[in-house]
Order: C-alpha cells, then structure tokens, then sequence
C-alpha cells in the first residue's frame, strides 16, 4: 500500500480503508468457520482449539516487525483480524448460552506486546477496539462519504462483523441487540482485567450505551444491562456471578459498572 502524508496522523485514509478491508476480508474464511464451529459446539468439547485459533491470530499482529518503518496506525491495525474476530467469536458465544466460553477468550487466552519490554497481556485487553483503532481515524474513512459517528469503533466493528452472520441472523435489529450484549459483556471484562495490568484499557464506549440504548423502564440503566440480568435468569451456566465477587457482590458490580457506562452516554446535537 501506497501511504502518503494526507491527514495529522500521515496516513491516507483512502489507503488505511484499503487496509482494513483487506484485513476483514483475508479473516472472513476464519471467522465464518469459527462461528459455525462455536454455534454447533454446545458443549464446549472444542473450546481449547476456539481459543488457540484466536491466540494465534493475537500473536501475529503483535509480533515485531523488524526493518519496516512503523507508522502506529498501520502497525495496531494488524490486530484487526483478531479484533474482528473476537467480536465474531462472542457474539457467537452471547446467541448460544456460552458465557463461559467468552470469558475464557477473554481472559485466558494471551499473548505479548510491546511496551518497551514484551509485556503478557489478556485478549479483551490486547484485541481492546481502543488499542487497535482510533476514533479520528476511523471517522475519518471515506466510506462513510464524510459521515461523523458519535461510537465509530464500534460502528464500523458492528457492520465488518455482520458478514459472518447474514444466514444464522437475518434481521438485523436481532444481529444489533446481539452485538450490544457482546459489548456490554466485553465492557465488564475490560474493567475487571484493567484492575490486574497497568497497561490496560478500560470498559470501551460504543453504540450498546448510545443515546437509544438506555432502558425505557429506567434511563439510568443500559438496556444491554437489563437485556444481561433477564440472561441470567435463564442460562444453565452463569460465570460472572463468581467473576464479579459472588453473590453478595453481585448485583452492587453491576451497579457500579452502570454508573462507569454513563459517562459514555453521548447525544447526537
């Protein structure tokens, strides 16, 4: 790719689109298998090899490339297959009852990055859309023929993961609600891996805590939160009670976490 200095950052973004549709559509293959693997595995026989696909995936986009000028745009950028494919993964995970399987991506599987010295870190903290895309430079794409998104990260994650899901959701209200509860869970583990690593992210802002997203019942609650707690009431296997400090715990962490996703609450002016 051809990348000239046209914006703050130095990169075209005409040439940085190319780059992350190249990087969606090289993962595509991978991440349809992956989803129809998980969405067929209820029982969690393959989970190991769930979680190795993905490791690996992390592990290729934070390996030093040695001779190449890093520009840090392109250079995060890398970890876009992996992103998108987390986001396939527990979306997946979130539609069949496979909360464990989600939390175990996301906190058991690893992988090293740089910091001065190769530091270990968790996949919802080095696949974090903060850590891999940056705000500007994503509203800053031409596909969006000069659109400005309030949540861009997560807008354009929202549509890139879509792909994979055409056939097993075909409407696209149950595909949204889907990925709001895959970023609502995903928010939950970035806060509670931030706490045990001084180079993570915290809990990512997005289109689950927009200006539309907040109960009727109550504007003060997410409704991916309400959406959360009627899960639990259903699900054979309910990991965050434990994840979350237990029953005593739990429901004051989920207040707590309501009030950090309130500081997300934006309005379109």
């Amino acid at each position: 790719e051809g990348i000239n200095g046209q914006t703050l950052s130095g990169i075209d973004q005409m040439a940085f689109q190319r780059v992350l549709e190249r990087h969606r559509e090289e993962s595509r293959l991978l991440r349809t298998l992956l989803v129809t693997g998980i969405w067929h595995d209820l029982d969690g026989v393959h989970d190991r090899l769930w979680m190795d696909v993905i490791g690996r995936l992390l592990g290729a986009g934070t390996v030093p490339v040695l001779g190449v000028p890093i520009l840090s745009e392109l250079d995060h950028a890398r970890l876009y297959p992996a992103l998108l494919t987390v986001s396939a993964a527990g979306v997946t995970a979130v539609l069949r009852g496979r909360d464990r399987l989600l939390v175990r991506i996301a906190t058991e599987v690893t992988s090293a990055v740089d910091r001065g010295v190769r530091v270990s870190m968790t996949a919802c903290q080095i696949a974090h859309p903060a850590r891999v895309l940056s705000d500007s430079s994503v509203n800053m794409l031409p596909r969006w023929e000069g659109k400005k998104w309030i949540y861009p990260i997560s807008h354009l994650l929202n549509l890139d993961t879509r792909d994979v899901f055409t056939e097993l959701i075909p409407r696209d209200d149950e595909y949204s609600d889907a990925f709001h509860a895959f970023e609502y869970r995903m928010s939950l583990l970035q806060e509670f891996t931030n706490r045990e690593n001084r180079f993570g992210y915290r809990a990512m802002p997005g289109e689950y805590v927009g200006e539309t997203a907040w109960s009727w019942d109550d504007r003060d609650v997410p409704a991916a939160e309400d959406a959360f707690r009627a899960a639990a009431q259903f699900a054979i296997d309910w990991p965050w009670t434990d994840l979350l400090g237990g029953d005593a715990n739990y429901d004051k962490a989920l207040v707590d976490h309501r009030e950090i996703l309130k500081t997300y609450k934006r309005y379109r002016m």
